[in-house]
């Protein structure tokens, strides 16, 4: 391959010689080398005298206008011409670019000074929508260079600002793109660092060579082999630590925004050709073995295409309701519309792949379940590591929440609303987030959006030229606080925090604070490696696996058999059964769903998304019955998402139901003693599993009810617990407390703690401040007590820290997670001054 030489080295080599009759003598060796594209060149009408024209100063208007006509009709002349563009001298290039920019920059704005510091300094960038109209949406900042399209140029021509941005690329020897080189924090004045290059070790330079010689289809196949994700990663990679931060130039090439205009260009002709080809069901075939892929984030996705397109039955299981993970989730629709996922997915699922949102792999069915069920392999996700908040003083105050929280509010139930609160709007509001990343700018850029001020406080220096999406963020009016130190959050009237401490050593006072009235921690590992790494190892994963195939021919049949039965239970509707209104405004409602009845344990819960769009609805699993494959819910009318399910009709489907979630109660024991059970503001439904487990191994329980609805919706005639008495007569006792001529709820439980009755543990479900009140009462009599937690729940798998949970032991503290730890948890060991005001209300 004929690469373009370095013009300094030339004219080094040359002495003293004339430098345009060097350049024009390199000029002749290339023509001897490939005679035929010079030729080619020459009869191009109006080209004739090309190689003479570009030793000029100026190439002039009228050529300048030829060598555009004949570009634009992309055929074999255009070819020919942009290869020989692309071969030419580096001094040639910039003739050519300097013509486009004195004589095309009236039709083409963006030629204009385009020569000035080209072709180091200057580029011809993506189309990116104006600030003042972006930040009010949440539509798709930068285009890309398709988005050119929006602004009437044609397809045509923007396939030639994508060439002229390759002609650009030196197609350096060490390749620093690819295989790394000097971080840009080296160029900073930091220590030098070797770093940057593309994790999925995309072949740039090849892929620069060939958009450069117009062979744009090649290009994209080339891309492709490396890695089936090139939209996807080539936006969300933070090119700034990778490719671009190892590229020489000032203005780097936007190598992301390229990669990510191929397989968009591939798109839109295969649009017009009608589409591939189908293949044959991989399930239906069943030559090979099945492969379960747990989670459908960039590294999961990865591993689904590249086994499907071999001819594997795959299933992903994926834990939320969309499929995406982490690319759907945490990263804002301005940043990746969600079409390019849904394109990735459709294109698995083409191949015979097939996706199961709503499954929670390890508790849903464990890794030994999937196996028993036919998979010959199942292929773990790169996952989160969960939230990281810095250790100062008041970090779990009320309003500070992680970015994996927040993003997901956003993306999963519209709204970033902290614990206690309900409204989306962010108005006249501060809020500071904390951290260096993109994460930190995407959630300022979403505060931006939802009409909040937004301080992102960064450890590092901020160097908007050298990142895009901090230049994006400045322009949307985030504003920063560079090489600052997080020291502490002082806490309001209200207790919530009202402000962030911060020192540095570049402001006067050096020590400050900074008015919030939220505050989001996006600090490091919050959701694991970014896209493109987790592309790039999943990537060589498969190949692994591929390459390690070792089931016997005579087991696949069965397995697949298998394998496809557990993937269709996991894929059954989740429907309305049975419908059944209690008293007090509650609804019984029972659901179909055969795996969950089947995992199902006392204590445990589900997630459950009534209509598309709905929040997600932590609610208790009241019953079950796995022979008929239903579970049992309890709902409250006219409460949220709740009401949303407890309007639903017998027949109708629910959008997503997830679980069995949580840890099982530790109460259902042969050997427990006796149990004390109090409940009030409707926990009733959160204890009935549990009760009615305690009752079937012996234990004798007492069945403490505060509140009106104690007696005509638990314990009336007819109530769930009425007919559990009705079965277990000498072991259930029901007391209601509340009501008029009843005895107070804290008279009856101490006098069942004091009284001759062996009481060995007390389990208490309502409110969180009822909770505690039960809890403290438990410790001065020396009882053990464990209560059922009121948390603020988001997606309910541990991840987003939002149920976390103060604990206090010995003097020492620690955090659980609601969700995952829960919800039955220690009650004397909760540290309750900390965790009330972060509890939802009601």
């Amino acid at each position: 391959m004929t690469t373009p030489e370095d013009p300094g080295a030339s004219a080094k080599s040359e002495g003293s010689a004339d430098p345009f009759v060097t350049e024009y003598e390199l000029l002749r060796r290339r023509m001897r080398l490939d005679p035929d594209l010079f030729t080619q060149v020459a009869a191009i009408p109006g080209c004739e005298s090309l190689v003479d024209a570009l030793q000029q100063d100026d190439i002039g208007q009228e050529l300048t206008h030829r060598l555009w006509d004949v570009l634009l009709v992309d055929d074999a002349n255009s070819r020919s011409l942009m290869h020989f563009l692309w071969v030419s001298t580096l001094p040639c290039k910039k003739r050519f670019i300097r013509g486009l920019d004195r004589y095309l920059s009236g039709p083409y704005p963006m030629f204009a000074g385009l020569s000035r510091k080209w072709p180091g300094g200057n580029s011809i960038p993506p189309y990116v929508r104006d600030a003042t109209e972006r930040v009010g949406d949440f539509e798709m900042v930068d285009q890309g260079y398709l988005g050119y399209l929006k602004v009437g140029y044609t397809e045509r021509e923007v396939e030639l600002l994508v060439w002229l941005e390759a002609l650009r690329d030196r197609q350096c020897s060490d390749r620093p793109c690819q295989v790394g080189g000097r971080t840009t924090a080296s160029r900073l004045g930091r220590p030098p660092a070797t770093a940057g290059g593309c994790p999925l070790q995309v072949h740039i330079p090849e892929v620069l060579a060939l958009v450069g010689r117009g062979h744009f289809h090649e290009a994209f196949e080339l891309v492709e082999s490396c890695h089936p994700l090139p939209d996807l990663t080539g936006l969300t990679c933070p090119q700034d630590e990778h490719c671009r931060g190892a590229c020489i130039y000032g203005a780097p090439i936007p190598i992301g925004q390229l990669e990510a205009f191929l397989p968009a260009r591939a798109r839109l002709h295969n649009r017009r050709e009608g589409g591939s080809a189908t293949v044959p069901d991989p399930w239906t075939v069943a030559r090979r073995p099945p492969v379960a892929v747990v989670g459908s984030g960039p590294s999961g996705l990865i591993h689904a295409y590249l086994l499907a397109a071999r001819g594997y039955p795959v299933a992903v299981f994926e834990a939320l309701p969309d499929l995406g993970g982490t690319l759907r989730y945490r990263i804002p629709e301005f940043r990746l519309p969600r079409h390019l996922i849904d394109d990735i997915v459709g294109r698995i699922t083409a191949l015979g792949g097939r996706f199961i949102p709503d499954f929670v792999v390890g508790r849903s069915a464990s890794v030994q379940d999937l196996r028993a069920a036919g998979y010959w392999r199942v292929v773990p996700s790169s996952a989160s590591d969960g939230p990281r908040f810095p250790d100062v003083p008041g970090v779990r105050l009320p309003g500070i929440l992680s970015a994996d929280e927040f993003l997901l509010r956003t993306n999963l139930t519209g709204g970033p609303y902290p614990a206690g609160r309900r409204d989306l709007d962010l108005r006249g509001e501060q809020t500071v987030v904390i951290g260096d990343g993109d994460m930190a700018l995407d959630v300022a850029r979403t505060v931006r959006r939802l009409g909040g001020e937004a301080m992102v406080v960064r450890e590092d220096v901020c160097d908007p030229s050298r990142n895009i999406e901090l230049r994006y963020a400045v322009e949307e009016g985030v504003r920063l606080r560079a090489e600052a130190a997080v020291t502490g959050f002082v806490p309001g009237e209200d207790g919530a925090v009202a402000g962030v401490e911060v020192c540095s050593s570049r402001s006067i006072p050096a020590r400050q604070v900074l008015p919030a009235g939220l505050v989001v921690v996006a600090l490091g590992g919050s959701v694991g490696p970014d896209a493109a790494v987790a592309a790039g190892a999943a990537r060589t994963a498969a190949e692994d696996l591929l390459e390690r195939a070792d089931v016997q021919v005579d087991d696949v049949a069965d397995r697949v058999c298998r394998a496809a039965e557990f993937t269709d239970l996991a894929q059954h509707p989740h429907r309305v059964i049975a419908r059944r209104v209690l008293a007090g405004g509650f609804v019984e409602v029972e659901l179909t769903a055969p795996l969950v009845a089947r995992a199902a344990l006392p204590g445990q819960f589900v997630r459950v998304r009534a209509g598309v769009g709905d929040e997600l609805v932590p609610l208790s699993l009241a019953d079950w019955d796995v022979l008929r494959g239903t579970v049992t819910l309890v709902v409250r009318e006219r409460r949220g998402g709740e009401g949303v399910l407890a309007a639903m009709r017998v027949g109708e489907e629910l959008a997503g139901l997830a679980g069995p979630l949580g840890r099982a109660t530790g109460f259902d024991r042969q050997d427990g003693g006796g149990l004390l059970v109090v409940v009030a503001g409707g926990g009733a439904p959160r204890v009935h599993a549990v009760v009615r487990a305690c009752l079937r191994v012996g234990r004798r329980v007492h069945l403490v009810v505060s509140g009106e609805d104690g007696c005509s919706v638990w314990t009336g005639p007819g109530s769930p617990f009425d007919r559990l008495r009705g079965e277990f007569s000498e072991r259930l006792v029901v007391w209601s407390c509340g009501t008029a001529g009843s005895r107070p709820r804290r008279e009856v439980v101490e006098s069942l703690l004091v009284g001759k009755g062996p009481i060995a543990g007390v389990l208490a479900a309502g409110p969180s401040f009822f909770l505690r009140s039960v809890a403290e009462q438990c410790r001065s009599w020396g009882v053990p007590c464990s209560v059922v937690v009121n948390s603020t729940v988001v997606d309910a798998t541990g991840t987003c820290g939002a149920c976390l949970v103060p604990m206090s032991q010995e003097g020492e503290s620690s955090w659980c997670r609601a969700c995952v730890d829960g919800p039955e948890m220690d009650g004397h060991l909760i540290d309750w001054d900390r965790f009330l005001p972060r509890c939802p209300r009601g």
